[in-house]
């Protein structure tokens, strides 16, 4: 798992955008101190204990990892409102880009190169195999992270640096997070309207459609069969799982489906006529498809019990608590850090 920090109360996952993901580590060691691709003329917006950051780092900081469209207006004509408005994003951004650097060091500091080498190392390298994995190919790995403009070695140094300040966060904001059982309860007690839950109804469905050169007289014999198995006892969520055409996205058949509020006694076309536990006959669709339908049951509104949530609500509170611990101890960091924020770049403005 490719797992990138990005802000005090944030992660990144996403192994399916490999361009997403690439341009993301270009970025990242850019803002991290990766001195090989800074463009000195760039105009300097800030320095954080003496290390600046430019300009041309928080664009692309804003477009890669904070997801914001950077653009150059090219001089023409600019919506009203619009330098207010990217002024305030481009702020935004700046702070995010400090802490990142305040992190950072604060980890290597932590964490002494020659203890922790070892230990970095086999991390970093755990990371560029899975990255392998997910490119297809040792080749392809390569290829993508050339046409990024990012060397192996770079990649290996980000995940170095992703371990760092994950384990500062974790040494010095989380491991002392603790949600109670009382909290949870008490949680659960004051917000009864999230665990309500609607009237639903139950019901599972085969459907077979006309595909290639079959008939409906063929599709309609097929489902005639099916249907007098289930009649002789044949059990319907697995004919289903055998011969229903949207099985990938209804194992067994199986549908579950909220009732309206403001319309308490509807329910699906498919079950006209059907009583709980009743089986349809073979129907034939509007679509071009015939289907065999099971009325399953109806589950009136209910509010879900405190066991059945409780995980839930644990992992949300210690979300929230994370979260917190993890921005007062930014906080710290930036009381006793030196952040100089240049008088003339107080807007962001280029």
């Amino acid at each position: 798992m490719l797992t990138l920090w990005f802000g005090p109360n944030n992660y990144v996952r996403d192994e399916n955008r490999m361009s997403k993901v690439l341009l993301t580590l270009l970025v990242l060691s850019l803002c991290f101190g990766g001195r090989a691709y800074a463009e000195e003329e760039s105009p300097v917006l800030a320095r954080v204990n003496g290390d600046k950051i430019t300009r041309a780092e928080l664009d692309r900081y804003r477009t890669a990892i904070l997801g914001e469209r950077v653009e150059e207006t090219g001089g023409g004509a600019l919506p009203a409102g619009y330098e207010r408005v990217e002024a305030e994003k481009r702020k935004a951004a700046l702070t995010k880009l400090v802490e990142h650097r305040l992190l950072l060091k604060k980890a290597r500091d932590a964490y002494p190169q020659e203890r922790w080498q070892g230990t970095l190392d086999r991390y970093a390298g755990d990371e560029w195999r899975a990255f392998e994995q997910r490119a297809g190919s040792r080749l392809k790995a390569r290829r993508a992270l050339r046409q990024a403009g990012v060397t192996v070695e770079q990649f290996k140094e980000l995940r170095r640096q992703v371990f760092l300040v994950e384990k500062l966060l974790w040494d010095e904001a989380d491991s002392g997070v603790f949600v109670s059982p009382r909290e949870m309860l008490g949680y659960y007690r004051d917000h009864q309207e999230e665990f309500r839950l609607p009237k639903k109804i139950v019901y599972r469905q085969i459907v077979l459609p006309l595909v290639g050169d079959d008939t409906e007289n063929h599709v309609r014999s097929k489902a005639a069969s099916i249907l007098a198995q289930i009649r002789q006892g044949a059990d319907f969520a697995q004919m289903a799982g055998l011969h229903s055409a949207d099985r990938d996205k209804y194992p067994g058949g199986l549908h579950e489906v909220n009732v309206p509020a403001q319309q308490p006694d509807w329910r699906p076309p498919a079950l006209s006529g059907l009583a709980e536990g009743e089986t349809s006959g073979v129907q034939r669709g509007s679509g071009g498809w015939f289907t065999i339908t099971r009325f399953v049951r109806v589950e009136p509104p209910r509010v879900q019990p405190f066991k059945e949530v409780q995980g839930g609500i644990r992992a949300k509170l210690l979300k929230e608590k994370k979260m917190r611990a993890r921005q007062a101890y930014l906080d710290g960091l930036k009381e006793k850090a030196i952040i100089e924020y240049l008088p003339d770049r107080q807007a962001v403005g280029g």
